[in-house]
């Protein structure tokens, strides 16, 4: 299905979004969005831009592109590339999806991001060798 408006101008600005635009970003989001990745979960436009704000504090480079995308009903669903670079992991990037609630004003109400985090986990010193290790163990 066709995106609408909405949903357009919002993957266009997760693909473009970098700090100096970040209070952009935020305007279309809606008071009370609730936010949650493997490692966050919070409500609000201030929960939103403490965790964008603290990925850009420990991550440069920072870039999602959207290479597919579904909307209906008010939801979309966008599958990604995360990359970034970090000076002990060094460049990485992932795959994962989204999945976006929008309300009747056009705002996003919901936003969930799904990704492997053992991914990441496998590259830093130490734990990387035990997530690998367990991965090992549960593969079939």
């Amino acid at each position: 299905m066709l995106l609408t408006l909405d949903a357009e101008r919002y993957v266009n600005a997760l693909q473009n979004l970098s700090e100096d635009n970040l209070s952009q970003f935020l305007t279309l989001l809606d008071e009370d969005v609730h936010f949650k990745d493997p490692f966050n979960e919070g409500q609000g436009t201030d929960y939103f831009h403490h965790a964008m704000i603290d990925m850009y504090e420990k991550l440069d480079d920072v870039r999602f592109d959207v290479f597919e995308q579904c909307y209906a009903d008010g939801t979309l669903v966008m599958h990604w590339v995360y990359s970034a670079k970090q000076k002990t992991l060094g460049e990485f990037s992932f795959k994962g999806v989204s999945w976006v609630k929008f309300n009747d004003e056009g705002k996003v109400t919901h936003h969930s991001d799904y990704w492997d985090s053992a991914e990441l986990m496998q590259r830093v010193p130490l734990l990387g060798a035990a997530v690998r290790y367990f991965k090992r163990q549960a593969a079939i």
